[in-house]
C-alpha cells in the first residue's frame, strides 16, 4: 500500500475511476512484466540501487518463473489507475481494500509485510508501554496521518490525537513537542526520520506494536488477457514457493538488510 509507514490508502473514489477496458501497452511483452510502483522507501525507492527491499523481492519471484520484470515510477494514484486499466502488469505493494479486489487479484501470498510502532524522541516523552491497538497508547498525546490505517481510531479519541496531511508533518509536529508519540510503520518511519531529523536522528527511540505484520501485497489487474494472465500466474507461483522455502521470512527479518 502506498503504501505504508505509510500506508499507501487510495481512496474508494479513486479506485471506482479504474476502466474495465483494458489499454493498448507493453505491460507484458514475451517475457517481461513490466510493475507500476512509487516512492515508498526502504520498501520501493527509485532512490536505491536494488529499487528497494520489496522491489528486490518482487524481482527474485520474477527470477525464479523465468520472466524479466521492469519497474516504472510515478504517483501511487497513477499507478493504481494506469495499473487497473492493464496499463501494467500488476503494482505493488497494497493492502487488501474490498474497493481494490473489484478491479484486481490478490495472489494468496504478499510481497511485503508491516509493522506498526510508536515513535518519540528521548528527552521529550516517557516510553511508551507494549501495545497492539492505538487505543492502548490514550495516555499520550498521538500524532498520525490522515488516511492510514488508524484514522478512525484516533479520531474517536479528540483531543488526545493530532491527524496530519502527510508524515513529514507528522515529524515536524513531534520535534515541535505537539505530540508524545507517532504513530506510522517502523522501517518506513525510520527512514523518514532519517531523511528528515538531521542529528535529531540520534534522539529517535520507537516502540513496535506486537500486533501481527499487516500483509501487503503485488495486485495483477482482471483485464489481462489469457496469454497475459498465464505470465503472471508464473510469478505469483513464484512469490509463493519463495514463502515456502523461508525466502520471504529472511528477507523481511527485523533487523536484516534494511
Amino acid at each position: 500500500m502506498k503504501k505504508s509507514g505509510l500506508n499507501f490508502v487510495v481512496s474508494i473514489v479513486t479506485c471506482l475511476v479504474i476502466s474495465y477496458v483494458p489499454l493498448v501497452n507493453n505491460a507484458i511483452s514475451n517475457d517481461e512484466v513490466v510493475f507500476a510502483v512509487g516512492e515508498y522507501d526502504p520498501f520501493v525507492s527509485e532512490n536505491r540501487k536494488d529499487l528497494g527491499i520489496t522491489t528486490e523481492f518482487v524481482r527474485k519471484a520474477c527470477q525464479q518463473a523465468g520472466v524479466e520484470a521492469r519497474f516504472e515510477f510515478m504517483s501511487w494514484n497513477r499507478a493504481l489507475i494506469s495499473a487497473g486499466k492493464g496499463a501494467y502488469a500488476g503494482t505493488f505493494p497494497w493492502r487488501k481494500t474490498k474497493s481494490r479486489q473489484e478491479h484486481f487479484i490478490y495472489p494468496p501470498k504478499p510481497v511485503s509485510q508491516t509493522h506498526a510502532a510508536a515513535f518519540y524522541l528521548e528527552g521529550d516523552s516517557k516510553k511508551p508501554p507494549a501495545f497492539s491497538s492505538i487505543s492502548q497508547l490514550k495516555d499520550f498525546r498521538l500524532i498520525g496521518v490522515r488516511s492510514y490505517w488508524y484514522q478512525k481510531e484516533m479520531e474517536a479519541m479528540g483531543s488526545r490525537a493530532f491527524l496530519t496531511r502527510d508524515a513529514d508533518q507528522g515529524w515536524n509536529l513531534l520535534m515541535l513537542k505537539r505530540g508524545d508519540l507517532f504513530i506510522t510503520t517502523f522501517r518506513n518511519g525510520l527512514e523518514d526520520a532519517k531523511r528528515l531529523l538531521g542529528s535529531s536522528f540520534n534522539r529517535v527511540r520507537y516502540k513496535i506494536s506486537s500486533s501481527p505484520p499487516t500483509n501487503e501485497y503485488l495486485i495483477v489487474p482482471k483485464v489481462l488477457n489469457q496469454e497475459q494472465q498465464a505470465l503472471m500466474d508464473r510469478v505469483v507461483k513464484a512469490i509463493q514457493a519463495l514463502h515456502a522455502n523461508g525466502t520471504f521470512d529472511t528477507h523481511y527479518s527485523i533487523g536484516g538488510k534494511y
